[in-house]
């Protein structure tokens, strides 16, 4: 299934097999950093403790040195009371066709 707001053409064009995890660990922390924002949630600390998570590894999710696992968004989900797609719908501006190839 595409990501809403891109076709398979344009999708497939811009996002490389190989750099699927860069770009979907580039999606999933710009969501949560966005959610981050949206509940004010100071640090990553604390998100650690809302989703009762390991600080470090939490720290590590919003470097992007790692990629969160279905476990953690399952926890991100339930713990901030947010649906679980959130964290995968957007399209990040790497996986966007530039301007003049958008119809």
């Amino acid at each position: 299934m595409m990501p809403s707001g891109t076709d398979s053409v344009g999708y497939t064009k811009h996002v490389s097999k190989g750099g699927f995890d860069r770009v979907l660990r580039q999606r999933i922390v710009a969501n949560m950093r966005r959610a981050m924002r949206d509940l004010k949630i100071a640090s990553g600390h604390e998100l650690a403790r809302r989703i009762k998570a390991d600080p470090s590894t939490v720290t590590r999710y919003l470097n992007g040195t790692r990629t969160p696992g279905l476990d953690i968004l399952y926890r991100l989900h339930r713990g901030l009371g947010i649906s679980s797609d959130y964290f995968l719908d957007t399209p990040s501006p790497l996986e966007r066709p530039p301007p003049e190839e958008r119809n």
